[in-house]
């Protein structure tokens, strides 16, 4: 993601990837392919900082660094695999863990 370049991403995802996040769900490598240059401007780079092996998923824990003034976003993404390729990416951004508790500010 960092060098955005569609190439390199499409041969890591599977043909029917699923990925899900706070405003959008999309099914399909195509579909995947067509929404993530919609996110280029948005971001200066990704940096990780942590990943945990779940053995069928891992845990990705990552900043987003946008351009100023924008702040750093943190975000949290579960990836899964079939066939050695991403089958399922489900990402939690900041804030969006707490969305349904009463008690977040």
């Amino acid at each position: 993601m960092n060098k955005k370049d569609l190439e390199t991403i499409a041969k890591y995802l599977h043909d029917a990837v699923h990925m899900r996040g706070p405003f959008l769900e999309k099914k399909d490598k195509t579909t995947v392919l067509e929404l993530t240059p919609s996110f280029f401007p948005y971001y200066d780079h990704f940096e990780i900082k942590s990943m945990t092996d779940l053995q069928d998923r891992v845990l990705v824990e990552y900043e987003i660094h946008s351009p100023a003034p924008t702040p750093v976003f943190k975000a949290i993404s579960v990836i899964r695999f079939q066939d050695n390729l991403i089958s399922s990416i489900d990402i939690f951004s900041e804030g969006s863990w707490n969305q349904n508790d009463p008690g977040a500010h």
